[in-house]
């Protein structure tokens, strides 16, 4: 094999070696089943071990309880700027958001674009998105506040999460940097996160959504676009990014096998 390239390009990231040779030995023939992952049905007994397997993986590298849903859900991380602020947003409160770059930003224009009152409670934009503001005001009536963890095109990153009031939720895109350092994930009602940076191919989205933050849930949303109905059926309400799920499992294996996220936050520093 020639000398692997590292990718810094935008988009999927590359992938560790020990995981793509464990997808290449098992590709045809997945433990001997006489398929590939890719051909299995997601509601069989053997797709649903991997899937099963892989949300507890996710538990326990992340150091997550009981008090969380797992999903893999469809659409990117976008996708979760428009649902998070349908689902957790009522007529009667602000999504409140941090603006720090480019992602932030899509953010809080979505849940403008969808009715939502959206208030900036704080913005670096001033400064062309240089810094994290270490200073922000709430709305009268915050429903939550949204943060991007790790702004890519801009260059910044939370070293230190918002301090909140118990009442209202943290909200977190955490698509660059998710899964690179141990965090306490119950400081946040909601995280989400394409996979492609740190924990697998590109077209399936890790979302975690603190249980106590479920009756907050609005009625009345489209389908596909209501977290409870994929809580409800157990992200397979329609087939879900079947392969991408079971390689991330293999990543969350090779993220414990490697010592947990306290050792990658050592190799990465």
């Amino acid at each position: 094999m020639q000398e692997r390239v590292h990718n810094f390009s935008a988009g999927p990231a590359v992938l560790p070696v020990e995981v793509l040779l464990e997808i290449q030995k098992d590709l045809l023939n997945y433990k001997g089943k006489g398929m590939s992952v890719m051909e299995m049905s997601h509601r069989s007994k053997d797709y649903q071990a991997i899937f099963n397997e892989t949300v507890e993986s996710v538990k326990r590298v992340f150091g997550l309880g009981d008090n969380f849903e797992v999903l893999f859900l469809g659409g990117g991380a976008t996708t979760q700027f428009l649902m998070s602020a349908l689902n957790f947003c009522p007529p009667d409160k602000e999504a409140n958001f941090i603006n720090t770059g480019t992602w932030a930003n899509n953010a809080y224009k979505e849940a403008k674009i969808i009715g939502k009152t959206a208030n900036l409670a704080a913005s670096s934009e001033d400064r062309n998105f240089s810094y994290i503001p270490k200073e922000f005001k709430l709305s009268d009536n915050p429903a939550y506040l949204h943060i991007t963890s790790n702004n890519t095109i801009a260059g910044t990153q939370y070293h230190k999460y918002p301090e909140l009031p118990q009442d209202i939720p943290l909200f977190c895109d955490m698509s660059s940097d998710i899964m690179s350092k141990p965090i306490d994930v119950n400081k946040f009602g909601l995280i989400y996160a394409g996979a492609q940076k740190n924990i697998g191919p590109a077209g399936a989205t890790l979302v975690l959504i603190r249980k106590d933050m479920i009756e907050r849930l609005q009625p009345d949303l489209p389908t596909m676009m209501s977290y409870q109905t994929h809580i409800k059926k157990g992200s397979m309400h329609n087939t879900p990014p079947t392969f991408i799920i079971y390689i991330i499992g293999l990543v969350m294996k090779w993220l414990e096998n490697k010592g947990g996220l306290a050792a990658i936050e050592k190799h990465n520093q």
